[in-house]
């Protein structure tokens, strides 16, 4: 796991701030196709997600699973995460009608499935 990989996943903001200072990736992937905004979105990590946001993190990315930090937020029940990438202007794209995972799986069905009412 690469470092800013690392720090994304324990939610520690101030190691994210001095690897991107030195310039890091925000948007280098991992062997599993994920960037470290996949990471901290998947465990919640509000003030990490919007550090990366902030750096031009693209949340539109998809990892080899075909999921996106939003997909992950949403599965997961990070419900402040979810709510911080909806106010992204690059999620807009994600909010299609026709979901974009290849089995037609949306961020609200990942919600529904895991029983996460309060994103729904």
């Amino acid at each position: 796991m690469r470092p800013l990989h690392y720090a994304a996943w324990q939610g520690k903001c101030e190691p994210m701030k001095t690897l991107l200072k030195a310039g890091s990736s925000v948007n280098s992937q991992s062997d599993e196709g994920q960037i470290p905004l996949h990471l901290s979105s998947q465990h919640g990590h509000y003030d990490g997600s919007e550090m990366l946001l902030q750096h031009q993190s693209n949340p539109c990315i998809r990892d080899h699973a075909g999921k996106t930090p939003l997909d992950l937020a949403c599965e997961f029940g990070r419900v402040s995460v979810v709510q911080l990438l909806l106010s992204s202007n690059m999620c807009a794209a994600m909010l299609e009608p026709k979901p974009s995972d290849p089995n037609g799986i949306s961020p609200l069905h990942l919600a529904a499935k895991n029983g996460h009412i309060d994103i729904i």
